[in-house]
């Protein structure tokens, strides 16, 4: 057995492995490796030339207590069944955070299946899995909608759409929250990885002057509209979920809440748990 450390092309190394754990469709698989070649890195254990065992880190920066975090996104941990039970992840997690700490990251993160699994292996939980569902009754089915809906797509994505974005989120923050740092990158990425997982990206439009009050974004899972992100005032949350329900013509829903946890590679980076914590399942 042996470490070795793959970027660029030599990721694509890792696809028969990551194929054979992770259910993800042939188009999301190939966004995935396209964003990985581009920045990230993978640590694999070897059988001869056989990858049995893998963990991929994505570089991030995150907006946290009002500043600019360097954080490693460890992602698509996986080792081949046969193999597992020997060792072989604790030795991946430990070479991941001493090269997160060579990178000058001021921590990891991951979304876990199995959270008691990485407790062992120094990471913290920040954020619990959850699964909140939406119903509308009768009488709020009725309801007219407070909010116009308007999807979102590469081809309307301008230049003024996003510095209102840029605005609505200057507006919300609070000082204390753990999030994306959401550039126009960030948004155009998640406008094509929405597509891809069947999908989609919606702005939530003031009816009276027409701004920008909330910005939802979903995932289909077998038929199923999940909302996987909100971004907006959270007391207004349940509202723009109602009135997106209303204008799908949906008398439920179920919204996907990640768990987080985290490492910390330096010490006093604030990360507390009354922060409001937005960090999800984006590549």
């Amino acid at each position: 057995m042996r470490i070795e450390q793959l970027e660029g092309k030599e990721l694509y190394r890792t696809r028969p492995l990551y194929q054979s754990i992770f259910r993800d469709t042939e188009l999301f698989t190939d966004f995935f490796y396209r964003k990985a070649e581009k920045d990230g890195k993978a640590i694999v254990c070897m059988d001869g030339e056989e990858i049995v065992s893998e963990v991929f880190l994505l570089p991030r920066l995150l907006s946290c207590n009002d500043s600019m975090a360097e954080a490693v996104y460890l992602y698509g941990v996986a080792t081949k069944e046969e193999y597992r039970g020997r060792g072989m992840m604790k030795i991946l997690m430990e070479k991941a955070l001493a090269e997160a700490k060579c990178a000058n990251a001021d921590f990891v993160y991951l979304i876990p299946e199995n959270p008691e699994i990485y407790k062992r292996l120094g990471f913290r939980l920040i954020k619990e899995r959850k699964e909140k569902i939406y119903q509308l009754s009768v009488k709020e089915a009725k309801m007219m909608l407070k909010f116009n809906l308007e999807p979102l797509t590469e081809a309307n994505f301008k230049e003024d759409i996003y510095q209102e974005i840029n605005s609505l989120e200057n507006e919300i923050r609070t000082g204390k929250e753990l999030m994306p740092f959401r550039d126009r990158e960030y948004f155009k990425e998640r406008i094509v990885q929405a597509g891809i997982e069947g999908g989609g990206v919606y702005l939530l439009r003031k009816r009276n002057d027409y701004s920008i009050a909330g910005i939802i974004m979903t995932s289909e899972e077998t038929g199923e509209i999940v909302i996987e992100d909100i971004v907006g005032d959270e007391e207004k949350k349940e509202g723009f979920i109602k009135d997106f329900m209303r204008w799908k013509g949906m008398a439920g829903m179920k919204e996907e809440i990640f768990p987080v946890m985290i490492a910390e590679i330096k010490e006093g980076i604030g990360i507390t748990d009354d922060m409001v914590i937005q960090i999800n399942d984006v590549l």
